[in-house]
């Protein structure tokens, strides 16, 4: 386990990361980042060049979702993680929000779009 401060909120926030994932991730990393900026591996992947490789393993993949970026896998991860758990508080932990309101936006996701596709 280790803490960092996110950068957009100021946040510590602690990352847990399963071995077998840990292991995983350093046979695949680069010198310093896991993922590298593919011109100088002294800086991380840009969150721009993260999103469009997304779309490249999507349309590979054929994934048809209409909207697919990192943050709709944050809110994947936050409906599988309430799915599992079946606790709210849970999520909120592993999402890092201080906002009640807004982990339930995220765990409930699913449900809130098959409401809106009835609409």
């Amino acid at each position: 386990m280790r803490s960092e401060r996110e950068l957009k909120t100021g946040k510590t926030r602690r990352i847990r990361v399963p071995k077998t994932l840990l292991d995983r991730l350093t046979a695949q990393k680069g010198k310093i980042f896991v993922f590298e900026n593919r011109l100088d591996y002294r800086k991380p992947r840009t969150r721009q060049a993260v999103y469009k490789d997304l779309r490249r393993a999507a349309k590979l993949f054929r994934v048809t979702q209409t909207h697919l970026s990192p943050h709709s896998a944050r809110k994947i991860y936050a409906v599988s993680a309430y799915r599992q758990t079946g606790s709210l508080q849970r999520v909120k932990e592993l999402l890092n929000h201080d906002d009640e309101a807004v982990t339930m936006l995220y765990a409930m996701a699913d449900q809130l779009e098959v409401r809106r596709k009835k609409k």
